[in-house]
Order: C-alpha cells, then structure tokens, then sequence
C-alpha cells in the first residue's frame, strides 16, 4: 500500500513539472472594467523597474522589447522554474472630463512549474506595478490600444 501511495505521488510530481500553470494579468482584462495610467515612457519605465526591482531583488532581470517593453525573470528551487514577465503596452484613454490621454495598460504573464509560489509571486508584482503607477498618476478608462 505504502508503495502505491509513493508511485501516485511520484507520478503527480512529474506530471506537475511537465504540465506547468500560466497566467496573465492586465489592467485592460476586463472589457468593462479596463483602465490604463496616464504616463510617460520614462514614467511607465520607471514603475516597471521599481515593482520588479522591489520583488525580485537579486534576480537577474532581463530586458525584453517584442512586442512590447519591459522585464522578465525567471525563479527557481530545485526542478522547479517559473518566467515572469512584466510589460508596458502603449494605450489611449479618457479622463473624467472627457479628454483624450496617452499612456500605458500593464501586463504580467508567469509560466512554469511553480504553479503556488510562481503565480503568487506574480500576482504580487501586479500589485506593485498598480500601486506604484497609481502614485504617479491615478489610472483611467481605456478607450484603445
């Protein structure tokens, strides 16, 4: 029985590292609810490097360009390994007064075998990125990319 119960685990285990998980959270996910951040390009820039910076501090990040800028990085334990990827899309939205805005919709997608610890560490970079874009400039609704 004991050893039935070590194969099943074992088993588990591996599928786990093989299937992987994935995600992605964007300011502009919900059709009826996207907002995106009147920033700058050296603004959005600086959010992106400061959240990242702030979670992963002595990671090695790297800079990615296509389709759109910002940073990746990729955390691992044992077999384990996740990517985590922030990026700034360029977008237009519309301030309360009607006015016309350019500015940035937020993105981080993960993927990996880290499906616990890789997505929370995701989700709190989301977080960061919202919370400090926010100090910047309060975000507002998009009207398009």
């Amino acid at each position: 029985m004991q050893g039935h119960i070590i194969k099943v685990i074992s088993t588990l285990a591996v599928l786990g590292l093989l299937i992987g998980c994935a995600g992605t959270r964007s300011t502009a996910s919900d059709p009826a609810d996207a907002w995106m951040y009147p920033l700058t390009n050296e603004q959005a820039e600086r959010v992106l490097t400061e959240a990242m910076a702030a979670e992963f501090s002595g990671s090695a990040l790297s800079r990615v360009d296509i389709p759109n800028r910002g940073y990746k990085v990729t955390i691992r334990f044992a077999l384990d390994s996740h990517d985590i990827v922030a990026v700034m899309v360029p977008a237009k939205g519309k301030t309360t007064d009607g006015e016309q805005v350019d500015g940035f919709v937020f993105e981080v997608n993960d993927s990996g075998t880290m499906a616990i610890s890789g997505r929370r560490r995701a989700n709190r970079l989301f977080e960061g990125i919202q919370n400090r874009a926010s100090q910047v400039a309060p975000p507002v609704r998009l009207v398009g990319y």
